[in-house]
């Protein structure tokens, strides 16, 4: 989980702490102590940096799990911290679009993206699969 979250924050700390290397650098040209400016900076930067980290991690798809007709993903937080237990919800039909894949499962639609998924093919093999399934459970479902 560390070595997810440090990966994960280099890019918006580094980012951010640019700024204040640079106002810093600027109150310094202009003869005044970036010192008590730099002090109370870094810190809010870091937060800020740590804040949206883990919103981001929360947010990003790591995992996509398909048992059956049902289906759920597990962010990229949850896949490095502990295993929750991951609630199934059913997967409806997919849809492809310019960017990717989009998957609807519960209430929730999900984007995958070639670029972040090294076997993509399988991935909406598989999520047209789970959606198929479901369907034919649906409508199996109704006829009773």
């Amino acid at each position: 989980m560390a070595l997810v979250y440090a990966r994960a924050l280099t890019g918006p700390l580094a980012w951010s702490m640019t700024g204040v290397m640079i106002a810093a650098s600027v109150a310094m040209l202009e003869g005044q102590d970036p010192l008590p400016w730099v002090i109370w900076v870094v810190p809010l930067v870091y937060a800020l940096s740590t804040s949206w980290t883990i919103y981001d991690l929360r947010r990003t798809p790591a995992e996509l799990v398909l048992d059956g007709p049902r289906g759920g993903v597990r962010s990229a937080w949850d896949a490095a911290g502990r295993k929750n237990p991951l609630v199934l919800r059913p997967v409806f039909s997919p849809r492809r679009t310019a960017y990717g894949l989009d998957v609807p499962i519960g209430r929730t639609l999900h984007a995958f993206s070639p670029d972040d998924w090294p076997h993509f093919d399988r991935l909406e093999a598989a999520a047209f699969a789970a959606a198929e399934e479901a369907e034919t459970e649906r409508r199996a479902r109704a006829a009773v």
